[in-house]
């Protein structure tokens, strides 16, 4: 689960319902970061690198994401309180707020 609104629905419902934050922290190994990639980076292409690492495919190709002011990406950070949770793919290291991960 990635992309426009489903961390930061998270992470809002949290100040709610603790378990919201918990599944983010404990089931998917992440900690929200920001709701806005473009925001936290400054980069303002249209479109921005996604880079993949070892742990969720082999393949050296470099994709790309919609990076644009309709939508947000949400950025978040590995939790360290999960030791097999790792860094499965990162938005373009652009600005300088990075790194920003994608996924965990």
């Amino acid at each position: 689960m990635q992309g426009d609104g489903f961390g930061e629905s998270e992470k809002q419902s949290g100040g709610i319902d603790a378990s919201h934050t918990q599944f983010l922290a404990d089931k998917l190994g992440v900690v929200f970061r920001n709701t806005s990639y473009q925001f936290l980076s400054a980069n303002t292409n249209d479109c921005a690198d996604l880079l993949t690492t070892a742990s969720l495919t082999t393949s050296p190709d470099i994709f790309g994401v919609a990076n644009t002011c309709f939508w947000s990406n949400d950025v978040y950070q590995r939790n360290p309180a999960i030791p097999e949770a790792v860094e499965g793919a990162f938005y373009e290291n652009a600005g300088a707020n990075g790194p920003y991960v994608r996924t965990s």
